[in-house]
């Protein structure tokens, strides 16, 4: 005969305290259901207890289908949301490069992203025109198509131009030269505060982070805004150092001012 131990249900030991939440609490709560407390979850910011939908629905103050209203069952993902493509960059590229080279004050603002047939001469024209130019705060040129035949021009820009405070070339063909021959001007530009070049052609490379690296700490003071993907971590620590410190410079500046 095998033996067979009784079962003993285990006790749960109380500690003797009990939660005082209220008379109208413990009312609501003895009757709430499973998808009241998923909305009280919510409400409450307890996000641990609820999936992505949820509180979404619960921030929104929206109704989900009582059967995603649970705290049990298989996860689910969502159903992808198509959004409308983004209508078409109308920017007359000539006119534009017209103003700029008449130094029109009008323009303040040049927005070439997603233009995907500007000629190189062109950009050349731009860049130079830009050199003179004290009207233009803010350039972006991303998803142009341009690659490391632009950054001498863009260079030789950086040093002259004492009026842009925003350049982004992100998403296009530059490598990691093309790159370091822009951050190399930067040890001169003195007033641009924003630069975005992130996710180009190729990775740059441990040699050209740290030389962005260096630059941004030993050379540069007026960055607070970097955009560029380091893919090592002492690099994107010094950049990311360097432009906290730079931030910290102008903002003690302009509360002695003040």
């Amino acid at each position: 005969k095998v033996f067979t131990p009784k079962k003993e249900e285990k006790k749960v030991e109380e500690n003797g305290q009990k939660v005082d939440i209220g008379e109208e609490w413990e009312t609501a709560l003895e009757d709430a259901t499973e998808e009241d407390l998923v909305q009280l979850a919510g409400i409450l910011g307890i996000h641990s207890m609820l999936n992505q939908d949820q509180l979404n629905a619960a921030i929104a103050e929206e109704t989900l289908d009582p059967d995603r209203m649970t705290f049990k069952g298989p996860a689910k993902f969502s159903a992808l949301k198509i959004q409308p493509a983004e209508p078409p960059n109308d920017t007359d590229v000539d006119k534009s490069l017209e103003q700029l080279q008449k130094n029109d004050a009008s323009l303040k603002e040049l927005n070439l992203n997603n233009i995907k047939s500007v000629p190189i001469p062109t950009v050349k024209n731009i860049l130079e025109a830009l050199e003179k130019n004290t009207q233009l705060t803010s350039l972006s040129m991303a998803s142009t198509r341009i690659g490391d035949e632009t950054a001498p021009y863009f260079a030789q820009m950086l040093k002259e131009n004492k009026t842009l405070k925003s350049l982004n070339v992100e998403s296009n063909f530059l490598t990691g030269e093309g790159i370091k021959k822009i951050m190399t001007a930067m040890k001169e530009n003195t007033t641009l505060l924003e630069l975005r070049m992130a996710n180009q052609r190729m990775m740059m490379g441990i040699q050209v982070e740290t030389e962005v690296a260096d630059i941004l700490v030993n050379d540069n003071k007026t960055l607070v805004k970097f955009g560029l993907a380091f893919q090592h971590a002492g690099p994107r620590r010094k950049a990311h150092d360097a432009v906290l410190r730079n931030y910290e410079i102008i903002r003690k500046q302009r509360t002695k001012k003040e």
